[in-house]
């Protein structure tokens, strides 16, 4: 486990040796700039990251933590709950890695950058 992970008391579990991390204990709604700056180091570190236990955030509360990231991304395809930067991605619910991960439907906000290639956000609905 990194330095940042434990300074911040959080379960980090690596996916794979080459990317990317799950990381449980955050709640991004009461992350002050000190948890952003973490989460952006494991960022780093892991280059993608799960962050579980979001399913309370609202779509303003997962936009505002987008917003974190810089400007949102307007993808053009149907507004979800009014937010035209926020995608629903639906998934078959029979699908193993659904019934592993236990989720339904995601509503997803991205950005893209040259510094970033692609930087979604993601809760469950």
């Amino acid at each position: 486990m990194s330095a940042v992970a434990q300074s911040a008391n959080l379960d980090v579990r690596p996916l794979t040796g080459a990317l990317g991390a799950e990381v449980r204990g955050l709640d991004v709604e009461t992350l002050d700039d000190d948890g952003f700056a973490t989460v952006h180091e494991l960022l780093l570190q892991y280059s993608a990251l799960a962050l579980h236990g979001q399913g309370h955030l609202t779509v303003p509360k997962l936009r505002e933590f987008g917003m974190r990231w810089g400007e949102l991304d307007v993808h053009g395809f149907t507004p979800f709950q009014g937010f035209d930067d926020v995608l629903q991605i639906r998934c078959d619910p029979d699908h193993p890695l659904i019934e592993h991960l236990k989720l339904k439907s995601f509503a997803a906000t991205t950005r893209f950058t040259e510094e970033d290639a692609c930087a979604p956000d993601f809760i469950e609905v």
